[in-house]
């Protein structure tokens, strides 16, 4: 049941040691470098963070600028059970490449 707007998704894992996600990519086409807010409403329960691990129930960017380079960046990981929560970041406040 997605929290607003009209899709959702849900991942459900069996074991402690198995991963699931999902991914969405979107192409923005800039002539120049403008800041973009990310952003995504998560929900957990029984999120179990492995050893090391810096996931969680989070959203990962792959930045790629047309000079070739490629910015990462990873919300805070979500662990444990929790209601909706809205996550995110805006690419400007992200440094430079």
């Amino acid at each position: 049941m997605p929290h607003t707007g009209q899709w959702g998704i849900r991942l459900q894992n069996t074991a402690t040691n198995q991963f699931a996600g999902a991914y969405q990519r979107f192409d923005l086409h800039q002539t120049s470098v403008k800041p973009v807010f990310l952003g995504a409403y998560v929900k957990g329960q029984s999120i179990v963070m492995a050893s090391g691990s810096w996931f969680g129930a989070s959203l990962y960017a792959e930045i790629y600028y047309t000079d070739g380079t490629v910015g990462y960046w990873n919300t805070v990981p979500n662990h444990g059970t929790f209601d909706w929560r809205w996550i995110g970041f805006n690419t400007g406040t992200l440094g430079t490449q």
